[in-house]
């Protein structure tokens, strides 16, 4: 059995629960916070969530865990093309949107939910790296109607919990929604929001977003 460790709140957690439902994967889910205590770094050396358990063994990283569970359920609808180059775009597009559009986002997110300075520089910042990071993004990724597919990939995964909590952190911050410029993309929200492993990561983020805003009041 696999158990998955994290919270609702997390894009990588919602980006690995997507994958164990999509490929149809028994598992549970355990309530974890990010943290340096000696037990919860025995499970996840950086203290960081998303993290799963299988037979006592521990994997960190959301795209090593996606990674193990298609070379493990290998017959259990596959995460990515068969098409070796196409996986390999499919990769590209996930790092991307790892690499340079959520860690930018993530750099004001405290500020936009949590209370911290908003730091005008900083924010002035983020939004330029971001300007570029999207730029180049729409330069790799087509709607198929899928990202560069005519079926669901890890790519889709990243794609529906990062880039729209990007657009989430900016807005909500008083700037432009960084990837308004994508064509096709208010389409593919939509169309990915219908599916019913999503509706259900959906629901999940929400009421653990309204939680935690219920706590902080």
């Amino acid at each position: 059995m696999i158990t998955l460790y994290g919270l609702a709140i997390s894009n990588y957690f919602n980006k690995v629960k997507l994958a164990l439902l999509f490929k149809e994967l028994e598992f549970t889910e355990v309530a974890a916070v990010p943290s340096q205590d000696s037990d919860m770094l025995k499970c996840s050396p950086m203290g960081k969530i998303p993290y799963i358990e299988i037979d006592g063994q521990f994997i960190t990283e959301s795209n090593a865990i996606i990674e193990y569970l298609e070379q493990a359920y290998p017959n259990k609808n596959n995460l990515f093309p068969k098409d070796l180059l196409q996986a390999a775009r499919c990769r590209e597009v996930t790092n991307y949107i790892d690499m340079y559009i959520d860690s930018q986002a993530r750099r004001v997110l405290p500020a936009a939910f949590f209370g911290a300075p908003k730091v005008v520089e900083t924010i002035d910042e983020v939004e330029a790296n971001l300007k570029k990071s999207v730029t180049a993004l729409q330069k790799i990724i087509t709607f198929k109607p899928f990202i560069n597919s005519d079926k669901l990939t890890a790519a889709d995964f990243s794609a529906i919990t990062t880039l729209t909590l990007t657009t989430s952190v900016m807005t909500t911050l008083g700037r432009d929604d960084p990837l308004a410029g994508i064509d096709g993309l208010s389409n593919y929200y939509q169309m990915m929001l219908s599916l019913d492993i999503v509706k259900t990561i959906e629901e999940a983020r929400i009421k653990s977003v309204n939680e935690l805003m219920n706590r902080n009041k």
